[in-house]
């Protein structure tokens, strides 16, 4: 989302910030219940009610509970203000929704052009995803790729032995085989791509790709 960055977001905040005299009627009720007067002589603030319509002039529509998890974090209080420090805050993290999605739209849809399920029950082919990675990024951006599958792997065979359980021949075998790899471990080989960092990153297939 190219227009949802600091610089947007503060322009925005300067042209939807209250003015004085919203400010004095804030601090009016806030006396008539006894309370402090705080917002005319505060730093600048913003109606926290205003924040799908700011996201909406970034250039973005949130979805009902995606702005709900949004607006506790820009109005903890429930004050019905926000100042600009909360805005950039929850801005962020509206950035790091949206890194989210599009990383996992990305894996999926490389999952599904090695031949996955939409269920993602199925599991695909290793090569074909070794191959492309050492293209684009290589070698040994597609070996940490295969590491971050055997960290996943052993992660989860530890959380097992950890509750109790047991690994049987069946279960080995598996922990061992890296050829075939479900939707999870596809997620865990993007994520060891991205653990090189911008070198890595920069040049990494996208799914488009993967289907050509």
């Amino acid at each position: 989302m190219a227009l949802l960055d600091d610089d947007s977001a503060t322009e925005l905040f300067k042209r939807m910030r209250l003015e004085p005299k919203d400010l004095e009627a804030l601090d009016k009720k806030l006396a008539e219940h006894g309370d402090e007067p705080r917002h005319v002589k505060g730093p600048d603030v913003m109606d926290a009610g205003q924040l799908r319509l700011a996201f909406a002039e970034l250039g973005d529509t949130v979805e009902r509970e995606q702005l709900f998890a949004l607006m506790q974090q820009a109005d903890p209080e429930s004050e019905g203000v926000m100042p600009l420090e909360r805005f950039l805050l929850v801005v962020r993290a509206r950035r790091e929704q949206l890194e989210k999605a599009r990383r996992e739209k990305e894996v999926n849809d490389a999952y599904l052009a090695l031949g996955g399920s939409e269920d993602r029950e199925k599991r695909v082919a290793s090569d074909p995803l070794v191959a492309i990675a050492s293209d684009f990024v290589g070698d040994a951006a597609a070996a940490a790729g295969l590491q971050a599958v055997v960290a996943h792997k052993m992660k989860a065979v530890q959380e097992l032995l950890d509750m109790g359980g047991q690994l049987d021949e069946e279960d080995e075998a598996e922990l061992k085989d890296t050829k075939r790899l479900d939707f999870e471990e596809v997620k865990a080989f993007s994520e060891g791509l991205r653990s090189l960092g911008p070198v890595a990153t920069a040049a990494e297939p996208s799914a488009a790709e993967v289907l050509r």
